[in-house]
């Protein structure tokens, strides 16, 4: 307790002045002060503010108490790095097989714990989900209600505030995307009978989300809709939300990952998740040396177009383009699973201009096995099983190549030197490239084993029909998604 301190005033009158004020007025008070206050301010700046918006020290609180546990990596913003956005960099020089990044089983956000969730589980599960999927039957997206769960889930998340124990994360996302729930019907004309032209599903089903929310809270009598209900039905910007991060920050369609979403997207990224059963965690592993202070990208494992569409950004760093060969309707084909057929980042056409040996042998099997219901012999060596794989490979490619524009659009959104309309372009240019070369290499294998199929032709009433040559043909092709 500082001693009091006495003044003087007029005629010698004596007055007490506090003697907090007079104490911090000498040079020992005044140090105490300095050094209080820029402790309180270091407390402070550590502590969660849940005002709108999360600073880079509400993130780092918010990980600390959910439980994920990062190893010498920083996450860092645009003020941090001069650039927009977030992004994962390197503390100091890192190795291959390094983990980076723990994350706990409840930091994994996927369909089975948001249907066993308290408060959306009874929600969306209510009466087997049938309003669900009615609405989005009428909304001509029936089967494609599983983003709209996610959203769901997200959205009440966000609702529910500092009351939601992911609040610190949801925080820390993007509040606006720049994808196709945004871009609306002004670039139609543009996308139209293009490889973009499935934009526009992603405004049916936000329409069929917005329906299946008004139709699921005018439920009476349950207590679990009454309480999510209670503010009334998500509005079409709280869905467009929730879509737009799941569908931008979801990993493989499988799963939200909080805090692997961090990582940005490149190509030859290196960051990959790992779970670790013996702790049961899931690890987030390095597949290449990072050195110190450079940016740490995961490969999101997403056709190009769909980057664009969902996430509302042009992947610069692509070194390939996606088959649009659709193997996952031939899962009753065995080899094809042996051969992980269903990998599709691996189902590609590559910068080189020809397609992965993978893509070749996938497409073979298909071939093959159409060929074995003919009863005629089926191998992966056989020349004539090889010109039918390269025949199909190059329809695809073909399909691929009609759905660029070849011209300019006439409509000015389209020609725009900016935003959407130059990255739709520069997907495009990029497509047309790998998409001709790889047209030019696969038409070369094709001429090549046909030219040996006809040196070996057995007789005439022998040789395979042209038919045979269309029903093999129709067999790939009856599996094509225009690129």
């Amino acid at each position: 307790m500082p001693p009091k301190i006495p003044t003087r005033r007029g005629r010698g009158e004596e007055k007490t002045t506090n003697p907090w004020i007079a104490y911090i007025q000498t040079p020992m008070g005044l140090m105490y002060a300095v050094i209080a206050v820029i402790s309180v301010l270091a407390i402070i700046s550590i502590l969660p503010s849940w005002g709108e918006g999360a600073s880079l020290s509400d993130l780092e609180y918010w990980m600390s108490e959910f439980g994920v546990r990062k190893r010498r990596i920083d996450v860092l913003c645009g003020a941090n790095r001069n650039e927009e956005g977030c992004g994962v960099y390197a503390k100091s020089s890192l190795n291959r097989g390094e983990v980076v990044l723990r994350v706990p089983q409840k930091g994994i956000i996927d369909q089975r714990m948001i249907l066993n969730d308290p408060l959306v589980g009874p929600v969306l599960g209510y009466n087997n989900g049938s309003m669900i999927i009615g609405a989005f039957q009428e909304n001509e997206v029936g089967g494609a209600h599983q983003p709209f769960i996610y959203a769901y889930f997200l959205v009440n998340e966000r609702r529910r505030g500092s009351g939601s124990e992911y609040y610190g994360w949801i925080r820390s996302l993007p509040t606006k995307y720049d994808n196709a729930f945004q871009w609306g019907t002004a670039y139609d004309n543009c996308l139209d009978k293009t490889s973009l032209s499935e934009a526009a599903f992603y405004r049916r089903l936000l329409n069929a989300s917005v329906a299946a929310s008004a139709a699921v809270c005018e439920v009476e009598g349950v207590k679990e809709i009454a309480d999510v209900c209670k503010k009334g039905p998500f509005t079409e910007d709280e869905l467009r939300w929730g879509l737009s991060t799941y569908i931008s920050r979801n990993f493989q369609d499988q799963a939200l990952i909080t805090g692997f979403d961090f990582f940005n997207h490149r190509s030859e990224g290196g960051a990959y998740p790992e779970w670790n059963r013996g702790e049961e965690i899931l690890d987030i592993k390095l597949g290449m040396p990072i050195k110190k202070g450079d940016q740490i990208f995961s490969n999101y494992n997403r056709d190009p177009r769909f980057l664009l569409i969902g996430s509302g950004f042009w992947d610069t760093s692509a070194t390939y383009i996606h088959s649009n060969i659709n193997f996952a309707a031939h899962e009753n084909i065995p080899q094809l699973k042996k051969l992980n057929c269903d990998r599709a980042h691996e189902m590609t056409f590559t910068n080189a201009g020809k397609p992965r040996e993978s893509l070749v042998k996938c497409v073979g099997v298909l071939v093959a096995t159409e060929d074995q219901r003919r009863n005629m012999k089926a191998t992966l060596k056989d020349d004539r099983i090889l010109m039918y794989t390269y025949g199909n490979l190059t329809f695809g490619l073909q399909q691929m190549l009609q759905g660029i524009p070849q011209t300019a659009s006439e409509h000015p959104e389209c020609t725009a030197d900016r935003g959407v309309a130059k990255s739709i372009r520069e997907y495009h240019a990029f497509l047309a490239d790998i998409a001709s070369r790889s047209l030019a290499h696969v038409q070369a294998q094709y001429a090549k084993y046909a030219k040996r199929v006809e040196a070996n032709s057995p007789p005439a009433e022998e040789a395979p029909q042209g038919d045979d040559n269309e029903e093999v043909a129709s067999s790939a092709d009856s599996t094509k998604e225009g690129l």
